[in-house]
């Protein structure tokens, strides 16, 4: 109010000129401040403007990062299920070695027995010629 009084001619009902100057300086001060409302009206828009615009960024920002986060889910779903898959796979592959194992010693087993088995035959197949012998000599 003090303000707009200086300017409107110090609020003392006019100049010694007749009144005429100080309709001039309200005419002129209310332009001035119009022209004020009116920048501020246009800074207050491009502010409105910019901040809607950063919202803007935030939400497809906020959405890029969600989309993010479930591309990375699935891929860290996937990796589960094939480590699983994996795991399966090892319990398997160490249970058939296992029994390639109990294999191996079931082989050895029988190729002990088997030498065994061609130990007793040469045996036996001196004693039945020492019998061939034998009989030969008696039947003579």
């Amino acid at each position: 109010d003090k303000s707009q009084r200086r300017r409107r001619g110090g609020g003392s009902g006019g100049s010694a000129g007749g009144g005429g100057g100080g309709e001039v300086a309200e005419v002129e001060a209310t332009e001035v401040e119009e022209a004020h409302q009116a920048a501020m009206r246009r800074l207050e828009e491009a502010h409105q403007t910019e901040v809607s615009a950063i919202e803007e960024e935030l939400v497809q920002a906020h959405n890029e990062e969600a989309l993010s986060t479930e591309r990375a889910q699935a891929h860290l779903d996937e990796a589960k299920v094939e480590a699983e898959r994996l795991s399966m796979r090892a319990a398997e592959v160490a249970a058939e070695c296992g029994s390639a194992g109990a294999l191996k010693r079931q082989l050895q087993q029988c190729g002990e027995r088997s030498s065994d088995l061609e130990s007793s035959v040469a045996r036996l197949s001196t004693s039945l010629k020492k019998s061939d012998t034998l009989i030969e000599q008696l039947a003579k």
